[in-house]
């Protein structure tokens, strides 16, 4: 199972399963709980139709201008 598993969107509650110990009869037993997915799934991510070309770029002056 992984992160995206019964989640659409970040924040979804995905059912997950636990095991108690009983140390009175040395046993466990399972419990089932919500957590709170970590990620969307790949079909709901964004798509830009005009993605820029990031051949032959300067990263550090992409994110902090030009520096003089």
């Amino acid at each position: 199972m992984n992160i995206f598993t019964n989640a659409s969107k970040i924040g979804t509650l995905i059912p997950r399963t636990g095991l108690s110990y009983c140390a009175d009869d040395n046993t466990y037993t399972e419990y089932t709980f919500e957590v709170n997915a970590w990620a969307c799934s790949l079909d709901d991510r964004p798509f830009w139709i005009d993605s820029p070309k990031v051949e032959n770029v300067d990263l550090f002056t992409e994110m902090f201008g030009a520096q003089s």
